[in-house]
């Protein structure tokens, strides 16, 4: 009896092997699988100064003051999930190519990349009107053609920050948001 047991337990062990083997198969695949690497474009939060800012009376203490100009500082913070991509800034006033520069470094532990000294713009040569619009944009790579500076190379890969900037209250005293509604309304600079 006892060997009758054992025989029923073995062959159920077996059949419990054989199941597992059936069931539990797998395969192991040697191919190289390449998975679509996706750009999301970065977001470019304004820090300062604020949307309607006046141009100073003197220039900011962190920018160098060009031939005796007032230099007005602009503030930006970059979001990019893409932590270790080399981005690029390239900032307009009233639709005008004013400057590139590069996004400083981001890292995992320290994510956001803060503009500031690489933002200062020479205040008497570009907001010489009642209100300027500057737009600060980043991308990976941008267009270099002319008249598409604006343009990423990857379509949807960019990222803005805008501001409007009331022109100096001694040669603008009028100046005010509603200066700047000229160019809300027509959706240009």
């Amino acid at each position: 009896m006892r060997r009758q047991a054992c025989g029923e337990t073995e062959g159920k062990s077996r059949r419990l092997g054989l199941a597992c083997l059936l069931f539990c198969s797998s395969c192991l695949v040697t191919n190289d699988v390449e998975f679509k690497v996706v750009n999301s474009p970065s977001s470019v939060i304004r820090t300062s100064p604020e949307a309607f800012d006046r141009v100073p009376p003197a220039s900011d203490p962190d920018c160098v003051p060009v031939d005796g100009h007032v230099v007005m500082q602009f503030e930006a913070a970059i979001r990019d999930n893409d932590v270790d991509q080399k981005l690029q800034v390239r900032i307009f006033v009233n639709g005008e190519y004013a400057l590139a520069t590069d996004a400083p470094p981001a890292t995992m532990a320290i994510p956001d990349r803060v503009l500031s000294n690489n933002i200062c713009i020479d205040a008497n040569m570009r907001f010489n009107r009642a209100c300027s619009y500057v737009e600060v944009l980043v991308s990976s790579e941008f267009n270099d053609d002319p008249g598409k500076q604006s343009e990423p190379l990857l379509p949807g890969d960019i990222g803005r920050a805008e501001w409007f900037v009331l022109g100096d209250a001694r040669n603008f005293p009028y100046a005010g948001p509603v200066s700047c509604m000229g160019h809300v309304d027509a959706g240009v600079p």
